[in-house]
């Protein structure tokens, strides 16, 4: 994951979850949203919306 998340919580998403790599709209989103911009979030179904909003939280 090359996106700048907690090393605790990528730790966690790879170890625990068995995540190589973020979807498209969380590498999009995860930045904005770490940099304070309020983002609105419309994807498809299970293209990892609401881990996209959860992560940086």
């Amino acid at each position: 994951m090359t996106i700048r998340i907690n090393n605790s919580i990528a730790t966690f998403l790879r170890t625990q979850l068995g995540w190589d790599k973020l979807t498209e709209i969380q590498e999009k989103t995860i930045p904005a949203i770490l940099d304070g911009n309020s983002v609105l979030i419309v994807s498809g179904t299970a293209t990892g919306k609401t881990e996209a909003a959860m992560i940086p939280i």
